[in-house]
């Protein structure tokens, strides 16, 4: 293979059955440590023992102490399996008790996290970039590369992270290949039952419960500042609109206190003092259950303070204790601000309003509504609730987790080569029968690397379209900047859930808009998905080709009988535009839960006249996804399917022809695949399925390192679809050297021993005959190893020049993005310094440098640290200095990779025959 990766450095867990969390933060009664310590729940219930790190000082100082904080926060925490460990910490870096986590989250309120990672897979749980017009501390980006997921708690954070992330998640790249992936996990809500007919209510005494509610309680902590809850406007509203309430009606204002804010509690019930206002602080949970079981509506008011875009950080991140209510029967009425439209939707589950007059309005609307709109409003918030429940949030965590770990090989290899792919630049056509389609809302770390990848094989007459989100707009256009023509569609959303993919791919204006741009067959792909080489030829007959299913899978599993192909997987897909056009008009109003690609592959088969679907292994040929057991090579001494004995990583990259201990070594070679007969064009999210034997890993490690530049000539065979592939285009300097030759060595190894041999028999002429025939076989065998240590010293000088060469190549390319940016800031500058000149620096601080809050709100998305001209002035002058230090450290490393390169092509050319 030309472009060996180094497997023996792939990451390996330290399978110790342990995992950690740490909090900068006292551990107290709220909702991050919820959601930490939901975590460690999660983690335990998983099999691992669980450090919580803290530091000197927490007001959480004992493992009892971190007990009682979990038992009041209603999350249950096996005592035998938690530990609470004080560490100390050192820049980026935290020295825990021990070394060695499968697991390690990190809780933190910055858009980077300031310390790296201690597990095999790490998470860092981001409850809101406090941070967001703050340049980053130092080493946190190289931290932020340690991390494989950073969590949010809603959209409205996702929005405002992607924003203030994107420089970062590319930086991280540039510098270390590595980037986190950011997903929205709903923070976890413990229910409150409702004492209703909902749950177990019967008949009168059910209705009576629910006439009994005739309150209004605010639930949230007890604090001044920052995300402030809005007692103090709970208060006012309440006093303006008690006339008009039923009489009896109270306020009850539920939480806990903050330490040091005694004072913000007094000054409220000073403000509440002759009303029917009742403070519960501090309480247990029990109480307030039967706070909740007496309140008709829930107000939560946090931000209603501010002006609208004030401070992003101060309005609801999330807000559970909304969704904690509404599990209880309450009626949310809610400040329409922050992340509460996650949970609240207005006239379905709650009320909305934008302001305290709004809200007052509602209040009153809402006490007038009859039993049978409140009984409506209370079924579909109970119903709606249930996708916050710590279930929901166990189960995400847990595939999080689990993905994160089997996706290392995948990591890995983009980490590795992506300074041989990303460079690649192609000028595509705007408009072609046969378009690439990738539909990404989110600023993943494997997007330019994987629409490279793809075009790379596909070739250059394919067009390419680009479905992206609002947030990752310049994200996208950024990554694809080498990639001309490109055809960009900006979705109206941020985020992208399965539901609302599914509707986009059964929409038949989507397909007819592709076909109006000239497509007529298209291979939609995702950032999990990988071109193996360049084969498409032979599937453009079909209609539909995807990765075939598995028997054993819970969709088509039950349904093979009418479904007996069981074609396929619409990751990577290959699809006839006309065809899906008219399938959409047909049968595409179906519900967002309905699979798409299993839709259309269950009317093809039962249609098999009117549309033409690939063949079970011809799909397979076409991409690999799971292993189908029916077309592997049955492996001696092994049971198809089975486990490892010792399961290792190492015993499966030494069937892939890596020794672990090297760390340059190749994985596999141009061997054939030890489980397949050919290799498929494709593989799609392969890596989180071909574990299951040494053969199947190894044959993973194989398809991995051929898709970064096709299959070498004469190598691994490829499947029907196999042509010429993409071996020759443009590799960078020193990825093809060797490889001949190496081939070469390799072919002519046994006539170079047997010719030693030969040499070394005719020399003993003159040898005594007895000495002759008694050391004949021993000066053979000394001849072949002299020839074997030579051959190796060639292959070492050859494999350590590309490695140079790779090196220098990287190099210049950095080079090359410092020095084009130099001109940019030195412009910009310029431009800044000559404003100031003229003494115009109030009007372009008026018209340029907005606050990033007004800006998000007018549609502009570069957010800006400074807030004048002479902040912005020293802020570019810091990053110029920064640049042109950067361009003569690049220069400097490159010429000394340059020397080193001349004098590895030296000593091979001595070691040449």
């Amino acid at each position: 293979m030309t472009n060996p990766v180094p497997w023996g450095t792939l990451p390996h867990d330290p399978a110790k059955n342990r995992a950690a969390v740490f909090t900068p933060y006292n551990i107290v009664f709220g909702g991050g440590e919820r959601y930490l310590l939901t975590v460690v729940q999660v983690m335990q219930e998983m099999g691992h023992a669980v450090d919580v790190l803290v530091r000197e000082n927490n007001v959480c100082a004992t493992k009892e102490q971190l007990l009682k904080v979990a038992t009041g926060l209603r999350v249950p925490l096996n005592p035998d399996l938690l530990s609470l460990e004080v560490v100390t910490v050192k820049g980026i870096h935290i020295f825990p008790p021990r070394e060695g986590y499968s697991m390690f989250m990190l809780l933190g309120n910055d858009k980077l996290p300031t310390f790296a990672g201690l597990g095999h897979v790490n998470f860092y749980m981001c409850q809101f970039p406090f941070d967001l017009n703050r340049p980053p501390r130092p080493g946190t980006t190289k931290a932020y590369a340690t991390y494989d997921y950073v969590l949010l708690n809603s959209g409205y954070t996702d929005r405002w992270y992607n924003i203030a992330a994107r420089t970062h998640i590319e930086t991280a790249m540039r510098l270390y290949g590595s980037a986190p992936t950011v997903v929205v996990l709903y923070p976890p809500v413990e229910p409150f039952p409702a004492k209703s007919q909902l749950h177990g209510g019967e008949g009168g005494e059910g209705e009576a419960a629910e006439a009994a509610r005739h309150h209004i309680m605010v639930l949230g902590r007890f604090f001044s500042g920052r995300q402030s809850k809005g007692h103090g406007s709970a208060i006012d509203i309440f006093e303006g609109i008690l006339p008009a309430l039923p009489p009896g009606t109270q306020l009850n204002l539920v939480g806990n206190l903050m330490p040091g804010h005694s004072a913000y509690v007094a000054g409220l019930r000073k403000r509440a003092k002759h009303l029917p206002v009742n403070f519960h602080i501090g309480v247990s949970p029990q109480v307030i259950e039967e706070v909740m079981h007496t309140s008709l509506v829930q107000w939560h008011l946090t931000g209603i303070e501010l002006e609208v875009a004030e401070d992003p950080a101060s309005e609801e991140h999330f807000g559970i204790s909304i969704a904690e209510g509404m599990s209880a029967g309450v009626i949310p009425v809610v400040l329409n601000r922050g992340g509460v439209t996650d949970i609240v939707r207005h006239g379905v589950t709650g009320y909305l309003g934008s302001n305290a007059a709004q809200l007052a309005n509602i209040t009153k609307e809402v006490f007038a509504l009859d039993q049978a709109s409140l009984g409506q409003l209370r079924t579909n918030a109970v119903t709606w609730v249930e996708k916050f429940s710590t279930k929901s949030f166990s189960k995400t965590f847990r595939m999080l987790a689990n993905r994160g770990r089997l996706t290392k090989p995948f990591r890995h290899l983009v980490q590795q080569t992506r300074d041989i792919v990303t460079p690649r630049a192609f000028t595509l056509p705007k408009s072609s029968p046969k378009a690439a389609i990738i539909i990404e809302a989110r600023q993943h770390y494997a997007f330019e690397y994987v629409v490279k990848n793809t075009m790379f094989h596909l070739g250059e007459e394919w067009s390419l379209f680009v479905y992206h989100g609002k947030s990752n707009s310049r994200f996208v256009k950024d990554a694809l900047a080498s990639v001309a023509n490109t055809n960009f569609r900006e979705l109206d959303t941020d985020q992208l859930p399965v539901a609302t993919l599914n509707a986009l791919l059964k929409a038949p204006e989507f397909w007819g808009e592709l076909r109006g741009a000239g497509a007529d067959r298209v291979l939609f792909f995702q950032t999990d998905s990988l071109l193996v080489h360049g084969g498409i030829q032979p599937f453009l007959q079909y209609d539909y080709v995807g990765a075939p299913w598995h028997r054993k899978n819970e969709r088509w599993g039950p349904k093979q009988a009418a479904m007996p192909q069981g074609v396929g997987n619409g990751g990577l897909s290959l699809r006839s535009v006309p065809t899906m056009e008219a399938l959409a008009r047909a049968y595409g109003n179906t519900s967002g839960t309905q699979q798409e690609d299993f839709l259309w592959a269950s009317i093809m088969e039962r249609l098999p006249g009117q549309y033409k679907l690939a063949p079970r292994e011809e799909a397979l040929r076409f991409c690999i996804e799971v292993p189908c057991e029916e077309f592997e090579t049955p492996q001696k001494g092994h049971k198809k399917g089975g486990k490892d004995a010792g399961g290792g990583a190492d015993q499966a990259l030494a069937a892939a022809g890596v020794d672990a201990a090297a760390s340059g070594a190749s994985g596999g070679g141009t061997a054939p695949l030890q489980t397949l007969p050919f290799t498929p064009m494709a593989v799609h999210a392969t890596w989180y399925y071909m574990w299951g034997t040494a053969q199947r890993f190894a044959d993973l490690l194989t398809m991995l390192e051929t898709s970064v530049c096709g299959p070498v000539p004469g190598g691994a065979a490829a499947g029907s679809a196999s042509g010429a592939g993409s071996s020759s285009e443009e590799q960078p300097p020193g990825q093809a050297i060797g490889s001949k030759r190496r081939r070469d060595s390799q072919a002519d190894l046994g006539a170079d021993l047997d010719a030693a041999a030969a040499a070394a028999a005719t020399a003993l002429v003159a040898v005594p005959v007895d000495w002759r025939e008694r050391f004949k076989a021993r000066f053979v065998q000394e001849a072949r190893k002299e020839r074997l240590k030579r051959q190796a010293r060639r292959l070492k000088a050859e494999n350590a020049l590309q490695v140079v060469q790779v090196e220098v190549h990287r190099l210049e390319q950095a080079l090359a993005r410092e020095q084009r940016a130099l001109p940019g800031l030195r412009a910009e500058l310029a431009a800044v310094r000559q404003a100031r000149q003229q003494a115009a620096a109030a009007a372009l601080a008026a018209h340029y440098w907005q606050p990033a809050a007004v800006q998000r709100a007018h549609g502009v998305e570069t957010v800006l640290a400074p807030q004048d001209a002479e902040a912005r002035e020293h802020d570019l002058q810091q990053r110029l200095a920064v640049a042109e230090l950067e361009v003569r450290k690049l220069t400097s490393q490159l010429a000394a990779q340059r020397r080193r390169a001349a004098e590895v092509q030296r000593r091979l050319q001595a070691l040449l025959p």
